[in-house]
């Protein structure tokens, strides 16, 4: 359904990628695949995703605390608005901040940082085992009805 192109450091990645980015358009003409785009790990290139007519889908970090991000949230979170707006789907990583968001006022403040204030269509979150992902489901749920 999704193929992107990972980890994207730099304001050049439409040209560096320039070759990946039109096989990834050929297969999506041939239905091959629905939707492509980037995972951004720099706020410039997060910029240049957030405009580029080619990028359909962009993982962008994002959490209330700044942990693990490309920049302060007051200034990623325009960035991902502006995606939005743009007709981008936004897929948040880093939501608990790599596992460094770890108390519970911690993970529940993030959870409705980035629901409340709209920055995202999805999340990601990575877990270690069954209870730390019911763990998660319920915070996101409870964040999501506030």
């Amino acid at each position: 359904e999704i193929c992107l192109i990972h980890c994207m450091t730099d304001t050049e990645w439409p040209e560096t990628y320039k070759r990946i980015r039109d096989e990834l358009s050929e297969l999506k003409d041939k239905g091959v695949v629905k939707a492509v785009g980037v995972s951004c790990h720099d706020l410039g290139a997060l910029k240049v995703a957030a405009a580029h007519p080619w990028t359909d889908i962009v993982f962008a970090r994002i959490n209330n605390n700044g942990a693990s991000m490309d920049g302060p949230p007051e200034q990623v979170a325009p960035v991902l608005k502006q995606a939005r707006a743009n007709g981008k789907t936004v897929i948040g990583m880093k939501i608990f901040g790599s596992g460094k968001l770890t108390s519970s006022a911690q993970k529940d403040a993030s959870l409705q940082y980035v629901f409340e204030n709209e920055l995202v269509d999805a999340i990601t979150i990575g877990t270690l085992d069954v209870k730390q992902v019911n763990d998660t489901i319920s915070r996101a749920n409870k964040a999501l009805r506030a």
